[in-house]
Parts: C-alpha cells; structure tokens; sequence
C-alpha cells in the first residue's frame, strides 16, 4: 500500500485512510509524512461507520465482516483475499464482486500499476461497475435473522 499511495493521491485527488495494526502504524506514519501523502492513519478502529460514511472506494481483504461491512455501505472496493485463510477470504470477495461493487486481485498477481488501475476504476463513476442493489440485498441480507437463528435451533437440538 505504501508503494501505490501517493499515486492514488495524485491520480485521484484523493487523501488514504489506512487501519495499519498497531504493528505497522508508527513506520507507515513515518513513511506517508516523508512522502507528503495525504492521510489519516489508525492503528485500530473501533467507529468503522464513521470511516465507511466518508470512503468513496476500499481496498480490503476479504473477511467476512469486512465485506459485508462494505456491502451495506455500498462501498466499491478493491478486495485482496489473504491467501492463507483456506480459501473462504476468495469466496467472500466473489460474493461482493457479483453485485459489482468490487473487484479482486489475487495477491500473488498484486503490483502497483494493477492496484492504482483497480482503485482508479473504483474511484470514477464507471457504469461498468453500478451495483445490482437486488442482487446486494439477496446475497448479505435476505432474511439472514431467520438464517441465523435456524443455525442456532440446529446447534441446539
């Protein structure tokens, strides 16, 4: 991400709100001021609704809460399924990538000119890319409290 964001800064006039982990925060920090990027950084979010109201595009991977996080803010996303997690993080993206609201770069095929071409695309009012709002809508939350609850009848019995 630090290698492409002061091209996506530049490309699209935009500022990077980047969650680093506790881990990363303080070196990325350093880096995003060094290279004058405009930015927030956290190193933990706890108030998601606050960053997702003024996101006009993510790139994520793919947890399950974090797609469907992005679904319900109808968010267009550049998503990057992390490759050890069995596979589910692919699923999860290609659930999001058939509404048309996001698209996915596996990370072994990840460089900067895909990333910046991806989150260019994102970020422009491309009619390629309009959401299938119906289709959202079946896919994360069609009757998903009756879902839920009959999973937990069937732990229980």
């Amino acid at each position: 991400m630090k290698e492409c964001a002061a091209d996506i800064c530049r490309a699209n006039g935009c500022q990077i709100i980047h969650i680093t982990g506790k881990k990363d925060y303080e070196g990325l920090r350093t880096e995003y001021a060094r290279l004058k990027i405009p930015s927030r950084l956290f190193d933990f979010c706890h108030t998601m609704a606050q960053v997702y109201a003024v996101t006009d595009a993510a790139i994520a991977r793919a947890g399950a809460v974090t797609v469907s996080e992005l679904a319900l803010f109808n968010i267009p996303s550049v998503l990057i399924p992390y490759r050890f997690a069995g596979g589910h993080q692919k699923q999860n993206a290609l659930a999001l990538t058939r509404t048309g609201l996001a698209e996915i770069i596996d990370e072994n095929d990840l460089n900067k000119e895909r990333l910046l071409e991806k989150v260019s695309r994102a970020l422009k009012n491309d009619p390629s890319r309009m959401t299938d709002i119906e289709q959202l809508r079946k896919t994360f939350f069609a009757d998903s409290d009756k879902r839920l609850a009959d999973s937990i009848e069937a732990l229980v019995k």
